[in-house]
């Protein structure tokens, strides 16, 4: 059975600014990151349809386009909401540049939401791993989908997401195994911060920008 969180930690400036200290003073890998860009700017989208679905418009193709895509959905549903979604055809929604991938995997979502199989609304009460398998027992969710969900939506420190589903996108690699051995050294929960300065630069800029 799903548990609440006691005391969650909301990833803000002021943790983000003391993640980013601590780090830079232990890799140097990300000191030099942080030195060429700057500090990692708070990525913060609002919890709720809306945000989830655009993640899923970012798996597997460039910031650019899931952006373009995003925009002309917001056009056509207003406001953008599963309800409103739902009431796309299938000509619509491939007018709109959706694949039938995604097209089956944002209705699905609109579906589970509407039908209140999926509960986004009570996300932030759950543990990170519980959270995570709500998200992921819908189909076209998976763990990066998830984890990105949770560390923008829901503000969650202590999330690295696995590899990355979108092209243009900063991933882990093998400097994010690296920073995940830093962030045990740091003796907090800082992943999310490292995972953020690592995916840096105009990929993250262009996400925050969103």
């Amino acid at each position: 059975m799903a548990t609440a969180v006691a005391a969650r930690v909301v990833l803000d400036e002021a943790i983000l600014v003391s993640a980013v200290s601590k780090l830079v003073s232990l890799d140097a890998d990300l000191a030099r990151v942080v030195a060429l860009y700057g500090p990692p700017p708070l990525w913060v989208r609002e919890p709720g349809f809306p945000s989830l679905l655009y993640i899923i418009l970012e798996q597997q193709v460039s910031l650019a386009s899931a952006r373009a895509l995003y925009q002309r959905v917001l056009g056509a549903v207003r406001p953008l909401t599963p309800g409103r979604f739902l009431k796309l055809t299938d000509v619509q929604l491939r007018e709109l540049g959706f694949s039938r991938q995604k097209a089956l995997y944002a209705r699905l979502l609109a579906k589970a939401i509407r039908g209140r199989q999926l509960a986004l609304h009570k996300l932030h009460e759950l543990e990170d791993h519980h959270a995570r398998a709500q998200l992921m027992a819908l189909k076209g969710i998976g763990v990066w989908t998830a984890d990105i969900y949770l560390m923008s939506a829901l503000r969650r420190p202590d999330i690295w997401p696995v590899g990355d589903s979108g092209a243009g996108h900063g991933g882990a690699g093998s400097e994010g195994t690296a920073a995940e051995t830093v962030t045990e050294k740091a003796g907090e929960p800082v992943p999310a911060v490292a995972s953020l300065a690592l995916g840096g630069g105009p990929h993250l800029l262009a996400r925050i920008s969103q």
